[in-house]
């Protein structure tokens, strides 16, 4: 083989290897920058609520769904939907959990409901009246609750 055979091949081989570089790097940027843009579309602004007693969390999936959730400790079961889909404001202490919940948003359906759930039994009252729900603070000696709002972000709650 010539010197100059040699040398075509050589620059040919890295032409080639140049390109393979180029057409990766061009693939990992086209791929990082697209899914930037799918994740900034995609679930902004949900986030998690965790300081619940108990095994309670509530999370905001989307603009029209605020659940409360009993989740599965260590991870291997399913969350369970305890109430939603629209939860406005809640309220807890060391064993309590008070939400307000609205069960849809059709025009004209401002109905509200309260849900009351004891962390340590787990027992789920609701949906309550205004009547029930005053029944149920009675009885359970709550008073003066400061409702926590789910709309902004709840100082707490992570992305």
């Amino acid at each position: 083989m010539s010197d100059r055979t040699r040398e075509k091949l050589i620059k040919t081989g890295l032409y080639i290897l140049m390109m393979a570089v180029i057409i990766l790097l061009a693939f990992l940027l086209i791929k990082s920058v697209s899914s930037k843009l799918l994740e900034g579309f995609a679930g902004q602004g949900d986030w998690e609520y965790k300081s619940l007693p108990g095994n309670y969390e509530i999370w905001r999936i989307n603009a029209e769904d605020i659940h409360l959730l009993s989740v599965d400790e260590d991870g291997k079961g399913a969350n369970r939907d305890v109430v939603g889909p629209y939860i406005s404001a809640f309220w807890h202490d060391d064993r309590y959990i008070v939400v307000k919940q609205y069960p849809g948003k059709k025009e004209g359906n401002y109905d509200r409901f309260y849900y009351c759930i004891d962390s340590e039994t787990d027992e789920v009252f609701g949906p309550l009246d205004n009547m029930g729900y005053s029944s149920k603070c009675g009885e359970w000696g709550i008073q003066g609750e400061e409702w926590i709002l789910t709309v902004p972000k709840p100082e707490g709650a992570v992305w």
